[in-house]
């Protein structure tokens, strides 16, 4: 039986039990209830910014301008949620004219090469035709055409050839066509109740959003055309293409931006008097690529879930190997891959990003910590906690430890219940500082790291005591709940959807490819690609 997690509580939470919803009543055969098709979605700003760069060679990140998603699950991509809105609609406007006047100034040859002894009036038909197709990432349909040729003709009969390129490329830049990742379906009705079978081209533009996060190359939308992405083989022999251009480098760096939120480096703050070293503004930027680097270069390269949580390797530049004491960098100002004592550091969990980012300003924080082994990792849910309860880390008391003074916040009944679970987690990370660096000793009293994990939903084998974060990470990289928690959150990045009960029995094959493979980061992408959620979607609802 599946669990469908829930989203997790705040960093710090507290609450009198610990209710998790009921999971699902499994289906009594997978055909008999097969997975859920996805909805349309729209493109999130980075989708965007890469699609303009790929399409006009336009490299000034023009959606930063645009309101930020709503996240669901961490993920800005959720069809549900991130919708159009008058102040979005308003952004995409005075995106679309920027950069289609860019385009025409300076990259004029992307749009068309008008051929010798052809009049202006053949190349702009031509133009419209075959610029339109990789903008709506397929062949225009004869409305189509025939509309962009209206604003073409009109605007070249008032203002030139160059003023009708613009105007044709702002209108197809505020497209739906073109904002949405995928169109209507074409070829048919699905095997789903209200679902639509994906055409080529439509699987083509799901596909290399997922793993590229951008638009389809030409060879992509030439498989498309040729019916070769029309079953589930001819589709994974793509993705597998895709997995293997330098271009999937892309795609890995947008699902760990957003699942290990490397965005919140941006406004990391550490305080001088407790952290001297790190309080300097430029360590945000040097923590945020050194765990970057650290999980792309894991997926990319090692390419296990093992490796990710259990990789003894640390990215650095000179200044943060000197200050976390890593040797064999060159002292050069590039990021370099550096080994590490493995009884020390190991894998994700004892990146210094991630450990400086689970922290406070003035203290490390067992409970964040602990929550992100529960949350991230394990996917197991906690009940959040009362909307009136005011969340107060304790105090810093030079004193006493920081495990000292987290128990005796969590020794309070109403945080009790929540704390018995996430804070042994948590103190098991206390041989590092608010930081991320080693400590042996805390305010003068030798660190007490011994950790637990108390309750595992899925998988016994997990619960139980740890004397050190390496050793949790070697019991969590060869956990089936580990190994299903991160295909259930790939699954909703690349259906920009959270799952529902009638993805169990697609999530149960997912999880069981996943896990046959060894935990291999390419075959988990490749299950997602093969399932009924990422070839359909749904039949839009009409309101009567």
């Amino acid at each position: 039986m599946r669990y469908l997690a829930v989203l997790l509580a705040t960093a710090a939470a507290c609450t009198s039990t610990v209710t998790p919803p009921s999971p699902p009543d499994p289906p009594t055969t997978c055909d008999a209830q097969p997975a859920e098709a996805s909805a349309l979605r729209l493109l999130t700003r980075a989708e965007y910014d890469r699609t303009v760069e790929d399409l006009l060679g336009d490299t000034t990140r023009p959606a930063r301008a645009f309101p930020r998603e709503p996240k669901a699950f961490g993920f800005e991509n959720n069809a549900a949620i991130h919708v159009t809105t008058a102040e979005a609609v308003e952004a995409y406007n005075t995106a679309a004219e920027a950069v289609a006047a860019r385009a025409v100034k300076d990259h004029k040859a992307l749009l068309v090469t008008c051929a010798s002894g052809e009049d202006d009036k053949a190349c702009g038909a031509r133009f419209v035709g075959t610029f339109g197709a990789r903008a709506f990432r397929r062949p225009l349909s004869t409305a189509e055409r025939a509309s962009l040729q209206t604003v073409f003709d009109a605007v070249y009969a008032a203002e030139g050839f160059d003023a009708a390129l613009e105007a044709v490329t702002t209108t197809l830049l505020q497209s739906p066509q073109f904002l949405y990742v995928v169109q209507p379906g074409t070829a048919g009705t699905g095997p789903l109740p209200k679902s639509l079978e994906l055409d080529g081209y439509e699987l083509a533009s799901r596909l290399s959003y997922f793993l590229w996060g951008t638009m389809p190359d030409d060879a992509l939308l030439t498989a498309a055309g040729a019916h070769k992405l029309d079953t589930a083989d001819g589709l994974e022999a793509e993705a597998r293409r895709l997995l293997a251009s330098p271009k999937a480098q892309a795609g890995v760096d947008e699902f760990v931006r957003q699942w290990l939120d490397l965005d919140a480096f941006d406004a990391l703050t550490k305080a001088p008097a407790s952290y001297p070293d790190f309080a300097q503004p430029e360590w945000n930027a040097r923590w945020k690529q050194s765990l970057g680097l650290f999980a792309r270069d894991t997926l990319l390269n090692d390419g296990t879930l093992h490796g990710l949580l259990t990789r003894p390797v640390v990215f650095a530049d000179a200044t943060l190997a000197k200050a976390y004491g890593l040797r064999g960098h060159t002292g050069s100002d590039q990021f370099e891959a550096l080994a590490t004592d493995p009884a020390q550091r190991a894998g994700l969990l004892t990146q210094p990003a991630l450990l400086a980012r689970l922290a406070g300003p003035d203290q490390s924080s067992p409970v964040r910590r602990g929550l992100f082994v529960l949350g991230q990792l394990m996917c197991q849910p906690l009940a959040p906690p009362p909307a009136t309860f005011n969340i107060v880390p304790p105090k810093v008391d030079q004193t006493s430890t920081t495990r000292d003074r987290f128990a005796q916040h969590s020794a309070r009944a109403e945080c009790h219940s929540c704390h018995q679970i996430i804070d042994p987690a948590g103190f098991g990370f206390e041989h590092f500082d608010g930081a991320g660096a080693w400590r042996d000793v805390d305010n003068g009293h030798p660190v007490d790291a011994t950790g637990s994990i108390v309750s595992a939903l899925r998988d016994a084998q997990l619960q139980g005591d740890f004397t050190s974060v390496p050793e949790l990470a070697e019991k969590l990289a060869r956990s089936p709940q580990v190994m299903n928690c991160l295909a259930t959150t790939a699954f909703r990045y690349g259906l920009g959807r959270v799952e529902s009960p009638q993805d169990l029995c697609a999530l149960e094959s997912i999880e069981s490819t996943f896990q046959s493979s060894g935990g291999r980061w390419n075959e988990l992408l490749v299950a997602i690609v093969r399932s009924d959620g990422f070839r359909l979607r749904k039949v839009p609802e009409v309101s009567p």
